[in-house]
């Protein structure tokens, strides 16, 4: 299960502003939420990461996606990006690649254990 997120992104993910780049510094995510704090921002990048003490989503928020948007109950914070460069992968299918990066996101959320 997600064999393109494990061969067309590599990790540690980084944070700058409201992107979040792979550690090849390619564009995965954008915030398109204002207002989510520094300390919230480095949270979810923690669980994307793999990081398993940090405290998160003690609130039980549902995490869904829907057209490339990622969704928090019903409010839309994220979008997956990339396309830039997915366009040129020749190999799998770009929309494919790029779907499935953001459902791995929502099922990472979902299934992350708080502490």
């Amino acid at each position: 299960m997600y064999d393109l997120v494990k061969k067309h992104y590599k990790f540690q993910s980084t944070q700058f502003g409201s992107y979040i780049f792979d550690a090849d510094n390619n564009m995965c995510l954008m915030y398109i939420s204002y207002g989510i704090d520094k300390e919230s921002k480095q949270r979810f990048l923690d669980v994307l990461n793999g990081v398993k003490e940090v405290v998160f989503n003690s609130e039980k928020h549902i995490f869904s996606i829907k057209n490339g948007e990622l969704f928090s109950d019903d409010n839309k914070f994220m979008i997956v990006r990339g396309w830039g460069r997915l366009q040129y992968i020749k190999t799998d299918k770009p929309e494919k690649i790029q779907d499935e990066f953001g459902q791995w996101v929502v099922d990472t959320l979902n299934n992350y254990n708080v502490i």
